[in-house]
């Protein structure tokens, strides 16, 4: 899938972004070539490597003040980054807290029935999160190995974020 996340990156029409691509693959490595036509970077890890500490440590190396976090199976179009950065520059004119933006509710491919489908309503995508860097480097991602999007978004609201859905199925 990293092929088709890499073309949805270098088709956002967003000018400022970076992505780091941290990969955990010993067998079946993240083609680095791919990553490299994409002027992404990549961090190798172990094998095994818990989600969320994988997560800290592409944030680690990240230079932006906002972040996004995708997997290789989770695919935008052109406008996502424009959209989310809007509804946040949008929503601080109004209160300007700290925000966990996620597009709500969103798109997925049911495999099984060969279909694009909307989710349910509250459901919450771990993949279309948005933050600023300082909020996780006052609380990180949990080293969980599942269910480390939805901790991370407990812990921010619990220092005091609260969360932006953005609608943007699209």
């Amino acid at each position: 899938f990293l092929a088709i996340a890499l073309a949805c990156f270098r088709n956002f029409s967003y000018p400022d972004r970076e992505l780091i691509v941290v990969d955990d693959g010993e067998v079946y490595p993240a083609d680095v070539s791919a990553i490299d036509s994409a002027n992404a970077r990549v961090i190798r890890v172990t094998a095994g490597t818990p989600i969320g500490t994988k997560l800290n440590q592409g944030l680690e190396e990240a230079r932006g003040s906002w972040c996004f976090k995708m997997d290789d199976d989770d695919w935008y179009g052109p406008d996502y980054l424009d959209q989310m950065m809007s509804a946040v520059e949008a929503s601080r004119e109004h209160l300007c807290r700290p925000v966990v933006a996620l597009v709500m509710p969103f798109l997925f491919f049911e495999v099984a029935r060969w279909e694009i489908r909307l989710s349910r309503v509250n459901n919450l995508p771990g993949a279309t999160l948005a933050f600023k860097r300082e909020d996780w480097q006052r609380r990180p991602f949990r080293p969980l190995s599942q269910d480390e999007d939805l901790w991370f978004v407990k812990d921010q609201t619990r220092t005091g974020s609260r969360l932006l859905p953005v609608r943007s199925e699209e």
